[in-house]
């Protein structure tokens, strides 16, 4: 199952230096995350500073769990002038797929303190067993 996390692409949002984002529909927003797993679990953890829960939605969609919000502008007076802006707004979306061995009714997320945590339980120990299959050899 590690094996398997490793090489399953997470889609990712473009960096903000790349310009040909600009044109393409996508956000410049870059989630942060990280995937782990243990004997009963797959976790996946997003930072998301400075974001309310309102803002953000969780949803299974196919074989993905996507991660979709609005990070909005906090800039207090429409008057200033501005200098430098290293922080990212707007909208963003993140899917991350989900592994076989998941059971996805029980899927749970979490939110604190700006990070959002779901939590993918793993199918029952007997769903999961190996069963080899018979090869037949053809007539």
């Amino acid at each position: 199952m590690t094996q398997a996390m490793r090489q399953m692409p997470a889609m990712r949002m473009p960096d903000a230096s790349d310009p040909a984002a600009l044109f393409d529909g996508l956000s410049l927003f870059d989630l942060r995350s990280d995937i782990t797993e243990n004997g009963n679990a797959v976790e996946i953890t997003v930072e998301l500073p400075g974001m309310d829960v309102s803002d953000v939605h969780v949803a299974v969609e196919g074989g993905s769990i996507v991660v979709r919000g609005e990070k909005r502008c906090e800039r207090k007076r429409r008057d200033d002038d501005v200098h430098h802006v290293e922080r990212r707004y707007g909208h963003f979306t993140r899917s991350f797929p989900i592994p076989a061995a998941v059971d996805v009714d029980r899927v749970e997320a979490g939110f604190d303190k700006g990070i959002l945590t779901i939590v993918m339980p793993k199918a029952a120990a007997a769903e999961r067993e190996e069963r080899p299959i018979e090869i037949k050899k053809a007539a």
